[in-house]
């Protein structure tokens, strides 16, 4: 199967715009863990946890876009 011109271009774009958001996700998660150091900040294991939740919670949620869909089970599938 050959690929088309835009869709060429859509993978493309893909790339383009993936590799910049990864970056600023990865740039800001290293932001939050500077807020680790106790020298500087005050705060509680139940805070830490609360942010650990959050964090985990939303790249699975993001994660879970990229999984193929599971189809209920119809007992007819074609893959």
């Amino acid at each position: 199967m050959k690929t088309t011109p835009k869709e060429a271009t859509n993978a493309e774009k893909f790339v383009t715009l993936a590799e910049k958001r990864v970056q600023k996700t990865l740039d800001a998660i290293e932001s939050i863990g500077k807020l680790s150091n106790r020298s500087n900040y005050t705060y509680t294991d139940d805070q830490v946890k609360k942010i650990k939740a959050a964090l985990i919670g939303q790249v699975n949620s993001v994660m879970a876009r990229f999984s193929p869909s599971t189809p209920a089970s119809s007992g007819f599938s074609l893959k």
